[in-house]
């Protein structure tokens, strides 16, 4: 029995907090609990809301995708020592 998918702003939470690098498409549907299926139409739903982007990428001899966000968690750090 597979375990109940998260909701899809803990799912857009997950993909933002790994940056500029993202995640595997493969990784995330093991950290969630969805079928492979299930995952690309999540993919699907948060590109075409214009969330993230998802770029191709050669892993261990197979093609997958790398879901990135294209907004970052807050930092800051910079100017955390400011006035």
């Amino acid at each position: 029995m597979s375990k109940q998918p998260m909701d899809y702003y803990q799912i857009l939470k997950l993909i933002k907090h790994r940056g500029a690098e993202g995640i595997l498409q493969s990784d995330l549907w093991k950290e969630i609990g969805a079928t492979s299926r299930e995952g690309s139409r999540i993919a699907s739903r948060f590109i075409k809301a214009g969330l993230i982007r998802r770029e191709p990428e050669l892993h261990v001899g197979k093609w997958t995708y790398r879901l990135i966000s294209k907004k970052y968690p807050l930092n800051f750090d910079s100017v955390r020592d400011y006035p």
